[in-house]
C-alpha cells in the first residue's frame, strides 16, 4: 500500500486489480487459477454495490500468485499488501459444482462461488461472539441476504 487509508475495494476495483494479476502472470509465462469466495465473490457475481476489505480466495500456484498480488498493491494507491489472500482455506468444504466463471484472460481464469456454496460458508463461519446473534439468527440472515442475492 502506498501510504493512507485502506481502501475498501469495489467489484471494478477488484476486478482492476485481477486483470493486473493475470497481466503480471501472463508475462511471466505463468497461468493461475483462483476460486473467489466472501464479499469479492458477492460484489463481482451478484451485488455490485457490495464493498469489501480484501479477496478472499484459493488459488494456485500460490506463491507466484501471492507474490504478484504484492506487486500489484504496490502499484495501487491504498491497496493493501494483502489484498488478495488465502485465508479462508481452512472453511472450504470441498469442490463448488456450481461455481461461476467470471474471468478468464491470458494469465488468470477466475470462477466465484455459487449462491448455495456462499451460504453454506455463512453459516459455517457465523460466530456468537463476532455475529451478536445466535447460530440460527445468523443463518436466518445469511439465507435471506442469499435470497435477496438471488432476487427472490
Amino acid at each position: 500500500m502506498s501510504g493512507g487509508a485502506k481502501l475498501r475495494l469495489s467489484a471494478a476495483q477488484i476486478e482492476l486489480l485481477l486483470r493486473a494479476v493475470g497481466a503480471q502472470l501472463d508475462a511471466r509465462g505463468e497461468h493461475a487459477e483462483l476460486f473467489l469466495v466472501g464479499g469479492a465473490a458477492i460484489a463481482l457475481a451478484y451485488d455490485g454495490r457490495r464493498l469489501t476489505a480484501d479477496v478472499d480466495a484459493v488459488f494456485e500456484p500460490k506463491a507466484i500468485v501471492l507474490d504478484v498480488a504484492r506487486e500489484v498493491a504496490q502499484e495501487q494507491e491504498h491497496v493493501a499488501e494483502n489484498w488478495l489472500n488465502d485465508g479462508v482455506k481452512g472453511f472450504l468444504p470441498g469442490e463448488d459444482p456450481d461455481a461461476r466463471l467470471l474471468l478468464d484472460i491470458p494469465g488468470l481464469t477466475v470462477k466465484t462461488a455459487s449462491v448455495e456454496y456462499l451460504l453454506a460458508l455463512k453459516v459455517y463461519a457465523s460466530r456468537v461472539d463476532r455475529d451478536c446473534c445466535t447460530r440460527t439468527r445468523s443463518a436466518q440472515r445469511a439465507l435471506r441476504d442469499i435470497q435477496r442475492l438471488r432476487g427472490k
